[in-house]
Order: C-alpha cells, then structure tokens, then sequence
C-alpha cells in the first residue's frame, strides 16, 4: 500500500442462525427460540428487529439481565472479527388454540441496507 491511501474498509456482514429452528410443544404453548446474530462492521450500529407471523400469533424479542422486550438492538464496532448477541425470540398464539400444524415466524434484522432473514418453526401437537 502506498504510503497516502487509505486501507478500503472491510465488508460489513450480518448473520443470523439457531442452532434450533424448529421446535415441537403442546398446543397452545408458547414457542422460544434461541437466535444469534453476528455481525462485523467498522460502525456502531442499531439493528430493528421485525417479525412477520400468522394470523393471531406473536412474537417478541427478548434479551439483557433482567430479560426485558427489545425492538431493536445495537452491536459493534468490529472490524477484524464478528461480534456476536444472542437474543431470545417468543412465539405463540394470541387468542384461540391453534389447530395442530406447522406455524412459521420470520424474524427480519435490518440496518440501513444490511439486512437477514431467519425463519423459525413452531411444530404445533394435539391436545
């Protein structure tokens, strides 16, 4: 590198995985996934945490001591490597006993134009 140029800034990149994307309960009970978002970036930044769900079901991000809701979430600087938060993700009907089935919700962490997606299943059994 010539001595006046300055070093081009790495890639930023965000990651979001479960090591268990699909879990199985009773009916009615309420669904809680474990996600860890990764990300590396010279910045600071605020990440919105968005969920899509199906009709009549929520979901909540949860995470910090004592667990309190969080619509968003701030991480970084980290430029040589990722750093890493975990956050809790809640998940169940709102009103009514779902019918037994497979219930998907799609948790969307967005910066600005950097921005993933992870979906995660609720296996709804019987009574």
């Amino acid at each position: 590198m010539l001595p006046n140029q300055e070093e081009p800034l790495a890639e930023e990149t965000l990651e979001a995985q479960s090591k268990l994307p699909v879990i199985s309960a009773e009916s009615g009970e309420v669904f809680e996934f474990s996600v860890e978002l990764q990300y590396q970036g010279a910045e600071r930044k605020r990440f919105d945490l968005n969920f899509i769900t199906p009709p009549d079901w929520r979901a909540i991000a949860i995470s910090g001591y004592p667990e309190t809701q969080i619509p968003a979430i701030e991480m970084g600087p980290a430029e040589n490597f990722p750093v890493t938060e975990n956050v809790k993700v809640q998940f169940g009907p709102v009103k009514k006993l779902p019918e037994p089935g497979d219930y998907i919700v799609t948790l969307e962490i967005s910066s600005g134009d950097l921005r993933d997606v992870i979906e995660l299943k609720a296996q709804e059994g019987g009574e």
